[in-house]
This record gives structure tokens, sequence and C-alpha cells, in this order.
């Protein structure tokens, strides 16, 4: 059964369209129940791994695609544009309690660390020696071999390490916070463990631009660390007990989509879905509606305004 109610006709304002669509699995103030949570997966829309990484973009990605992987259907077929965009906002700025700023690009982002429309930038180099350092020698060897290529690499810097859970059934989450060495402010991406070869993938959407990436990390040696995929598929799994599931990904435009999706259940297939067809990609998902568990999914970093501020990201324990 999905979770879900019906607006009426032309409703555009946030809290309605929330009381009426939202509220019957996530709750009235955005607050679940526990059964909600145990048997439904339902995320509370106020807690603080949620509103760390709130953006209005993302949660109407969310609201017109639904979850893929949880029982939250699509409204792009039942709400308009306006009202997917107020009750975003107000997820966002009511429920989240994040403040919604406007970059140079033009695209909303909630304010976190180093996050703003484009603050003076100061020296970072003690807070990015100490938070990489330190959180980086607790990693598996991937992360430790990802924070050394990035560190060399000339596009990119690391300027820290984290965990988000993104749940309160879901495993934490590692990510890197990272910004461009061209200032640009880095509104979101993927860190995905590509097994059993601790290769990884990242995508970004940058300040201004969507610039969708599949990279995948080279051997040593005088090759680059990094190399674009382009149009290459790349394959990703992700394993829950016995249970696993496995996504083709391309790049297609201005987006990184779903080619095939296969769940298995003790490495015997259970469900397949593929999404290509005689049109081409249009019936792709998007990546982000899937909601991969080892995942960047939104942050919202730098320029650094603050440095300190680096400080009061969630730490590797």
């Amino acid at each position: 059964m999905a979770c879900a109610g019906r607006p009426t006709d032309g409703q555009a304002d946030g809290p309605t369209v929330f009381a009426k669509v939202c509220a019957t699995c996530h709750g009235a103030a955005g607050r679940p129940t526990a059964a909600m949570v145990a048997q439904l997966g339902v995320r509370d829309l106020t807690a603080p791994e949620f509103r760390a990484r709130a953006r209005v973009e993302a949660v109407a990605i969310q609201v017109r695609t639904g979850s893929a992987n949880k029982l939250m259907p699509g409204f792009a077929g039942t709400l308009s544009e306006r009202e997917i965009d107020g009750v975003a906002r107000f997820v966002v700025t009511r429920l989240a309690g994040a403040t919604v700023v406007t970059t140079a690009g033009g695209s909303d982002a909630a304010a976190g660390p180093g996050s703003g429309a484009r603050p003076a930038v100061v020296d970072a180099a003690p807070v990015v020696a100490e938070g990489v350092d330190a959180s980086a020698a607790e990693l598996e060897d991937g992360f430790r071999q990802l924070a050394r290529d990035l560190a060399t690499d000339s596009r990119w810097a690391v300027t820290a390490w984290g965990q988000a859970g993104l749940g309160a059934d879901a495993a934490p989450v590692r990510f890197a916070v990272l910004m461009t060495r061209d200032e640009r402010v880095i509104h979101g991406g993927y860190l995905l463990e590509q097994d059993p070869t601790h290769r990884w993938l990242l995508i970004f959407d940058l300040e201004g631009e969507t610039l969708p990436w599949l990279g995948r990390r080279r051997g040593g040696g005088a090759e680059p660390a990094w190399i674009e995929t382009g149009d290459e598929a790349i394959t990703h799994r992700e394993d829950v007990g016995t249970t696993s599931e496995t996504l083709r990904l391309a790049v297609r435009g201005d987006r990184v989509v779903v080619l095939e999706r296969v769940v298995r259940v003790s490495r015997q297939p259970v469900q397949r879905e593929s999404f290509v067809g005689d049109d081409g990609c249009t019936r792709c998902p998007d990546l982000r509606a899937f909601e991969p568990r080892a995942a960047i999914f939104d942050v919202v970093v730098g320029p650094v305004a603050d440095p300190a501020a680096l400080r009061e990201w969630p730490r590797l324990r």
C-alpha cells in the first residue's frame, strides 16, 4: 500500500499540501510514529541527519519521483510543479529548520558549514590537514587511498571527513566534504563503492551548473588517478545481509541515470528492471531517486568562510 493522500486541485500552499499528502506517514509535524519508522522505514523530517543535508531541490526530486526502494510513490502526475516546490520548501524551511540561501548560480541550498552565496574565502589549510589526517586514518584502505588521490589531483581538494545516518534503521554513511580548488561550491555528490574492487564513483553538481560526472579510479604509475567514464555504464552493488541491489549507471545529458536494477536474495535474482526502451533512456530514473546507502546525498559545502566550522561536522567514531 502506498503511503499517500491526495491533494485537492489548485493547492499551492506548502503546509496544506504536506498535511494532505505527506502527514499520513511522516506525521503532522514531520515526526513519524515508531511503528512507521520500524515497519516502513519512514523518514523523520526533523532528525539531525536530515536537517544537516536538507535541500529544496533534493526534497522536490523525492516528492516528484518517490523512493524506488521504499513505499513512497512519486507525485509528478498528481501535484503541480508549484505545489511540489511549495511542499519542498515547507519541509526544508519549517520542518527541517534549515535556512534556504541562493548561491551565485541561482540554486537553492540549505545553509550548512561553509555554505552561502560566495562568502569570503580564508585559509582553511590548518583545518583541512587536521580533519583529513585525523579522520582518514580510521578509514578503510579504499577511503584512505581516495583521500590521497583527491588531495593530489589538481581539480579537487579534500577538506574534511565525516559520517551521517540515513534513518533509524540505516547503517552510518561515511562521506568526504570536498571543495574545488577554484573555490566553487559542491552542491551534492555520491561516493559509491564498486564491489568488490574498492573503486569509487563520484558525481557532483557544481555551483551554477549541473556537471554530472562518473569517475573510476585507475591503477598507479604515471596514469591519472581518476578517469571520467563518459557514456560508459558503470555497475554499483550494495549488499545488506543476503540481499543485494545492483544498479547500472550512466551519464545521460545533465543527469546520472539508472539503466537497470537487479535485486538478488542469496545470489538468486528476484527482481529485474530495465529502464532502457526503444525510445532510448526517456524512462530512466535519476540516481537520486534510489537513495544509495553508501552515498553523499546533497551535501552543501565551501567556499569556506569559517574553517573552524568544519570541526562541527560529525566525525568518525
